[in-house]
């Protein structure tokens, strides 16, 4: 739900004239598109070739873009887990930041030890304007 609602909320913020309307109508809208694109047979996205890509952008449909499975498996096949891709869990990170920084390091080969992971997460980056009100 928290990703459907970030989704609006961009869409809104950068007028790509989707986000329009009650969030509501424009996830049925978006569920709607998403379920038509997605295959029938049980675990599609395990089939090599046959996940689809149905929008040049999937940030325009909330749907879709939240379907992380589509996006980690086309990852997945070309990178074993075990040693090149790590997954980390938003919630960990926000209930975490600063251990959750620091296993990323690590896992790249980087020291955490050579920052101050501490003060790295409390900056804001990319921060969403503040709604008014």
């Amino acid at each position: 739900i928290e990703r459907l609602v970030s989704q609006y909320r961009m869409r809104q913020r950068l007028g790509t004239g989707q986000g329009q309307g009650t969030i509501e109508e424009q996830v049925r809208a978006d569920l709607a598109v998403a379920k038509a694109q997605i295959p029938s047979e049980p675990n599609w996205w395990e089939a090599k070739g046959k996940i689809p890509c149905p929008f040049s952008n999937d940030w325009l449909n909330s749907v879709w873009s939240g379907l992380y499975i589509v996006h980690l498996s086309r990852w997945l096949r070309s990178f074993p887990q075990s040693t090149n891709i790590k997954v980390v869990l938003s919630d960990r990170f926000f209930a975490h930041p600063a251990e959750t920084v620091a296993d990323v390091l690590d896992f790249v080969g980087l020291s955490p030890d050579e920052m101050d992971v501490t003060k790295v997460v409390a900056q804001a980056y990319n921060a969403a304007p503040k709604s008014g009100g």
